[in-house]
């Protein structure tokens, strides 16, 4: 489904631009605040505002000649005929665009334009209409209750997918989530928008995929999480828990019982304790999570914590080390007690230089 009602795919064919110079041109040069020189001393103020209007009009009324249906052929005058819109000021006028025209680009923008929260609620409870027209509609739509009702009832999923979308009534979303809408999207929307650990905790061991890890990356429930980040049956779930979560205490003990390498890389990228990533750089035999682990301690860690980490024991000395960038420290290392710092520090230092 196109979202962009603003956006239609533009035709280059060579024989639109005589059209278009002829009678697009004129309408964009009046939008943008000009006028041909021969008018500029003669029009006043006012009769700008009824020539744009006129050429507005003459702009909508030149795409509908032949009574066509729109096609992508027609497309710079559509998009002249849209701009053309915001010109027009009579109500009657855009009310009648609003439901009448057969361009439903057209009747999104004399709607939005009257602002008339009755003529959106009369557009949105049209099932004739197209469902795009009502997806956009719908989201200017105030009412709450009947924003719900459309959200339960209406025929097509996308429709009832915007009213959802619209709605700021937690009762009301509770009741579309409890209607188990046939779209999954519609109960994606919903429970995305309640704010309920219980019912967040309810959904995290819900039967369908998505729901279940749209529930899970918003637990708040420790345990519950750590559970559902090492034991589920879907990666999909498993890595929703442990994105962009920041407790560093869940994090590593998801870290230490996740057999998802994926899921433990994701954990350890979230981790900015020194203490935690220190013991993570001197036991980790993942290469990957390590490396992560260096990372984040060196971009965390302040001269102190490295200096104090430094002199705990050789193996976070020899793992640190392909990650430091300092000769000085490098060349000092390269004499330390333990052979495997003291080779790990040469084979770093000829890295760096390049030999």
């Amino acid at each position: 489904m196109n979202t962009n009602p603003q956006v239609l795919p533009v035709n280059n064919a060579k024989n639109r631009w005589k059209t278009v110079c002829s009678k697009v041109l004129p309408v964009l040069l009046l939008l943008a605040g000009c006028r041909p020189l021969a008018q500029a001393n003669e029009e006043t103020k006012a009769d700008d505002e009824e020539m744009k209007s006129v050429l507005a009009m003459e702009a909508i009324e030149e795409t509908e000649a032949n009574n066509a249906p729109w096609t992508n052929d027609e497309d710079m005058m559509v998009i002249a005929a849209m701009d053309a819109i915001h010109n027009i000021t009579d109500k009657a006028t855009l009310r009648d665009l609003a439901m009448n025209d057969k361009n439903p680009y057209m009747r999104i923008e004399a709607a939005w334009k009257l602002d008339d929260q009755a003529l959106y609620a009369e557009i949105a409870k049209n099932q004739k209409e197209e469902y795009m027209v009502r997806y956009y509609i719908i989201q200017r739509l105030k009412d709450q209750n009947l924003i719900a009702e459309i959200a339960i009832n209406d025929t097509d999923w996308e429709v009832r997918e915007a009213a959802t979308m619209n709605l700021n009534d937690k009762t009301l979303i509770a009741e579309i989530l409890k209607n188990k809408d046939e779209e999954i999207a519609v109960r994606m929307e919903a429970l995305r928008k309640l704010d309920d650990q219980a019912i967040y905790e309810e959904y995290a061991r819900y039967p369908q995929e998505n729901m279940r890890a749209l529930a899970a990356g918003r637990l708040q429930n420790k345990n519950l999480r750590v559970e559902i980040a090492t034991n589920d049956e879907s990666g999909l779930v498993r890595w929703s828990t442990v994105w962009g979560l920041t407790d560093q205490e869940v994090l590593f003990e998801i870290l230490q019982n996740s057999k998802d390498r994926g899921v433990r890389i994701e954990a350890v990228r979230g981790l900015n304790n020194i203490t935690t990533l220190a013991e993570i750089v001197r036991t980790e035999e993942d290469f990957e999570v390590r490396k992560l682990a260096v990372e984040n301690f060196l971009k965390f860690a302040t001269m102190q914590q490295f200096v104090e980490h430094l002199n705990i024991d050789g193996g976070f000395r020899k793992n640190i080390v392909p990650g430091l960038n300092d000769l000085a420290l490098l060349e000092q290392m390269k004499g330390d007690a333990i052979e495997e710092v003291r080779k790990a520090a040469e084979e770093r230092l000829k890295a760096l230089r390049g030999e």
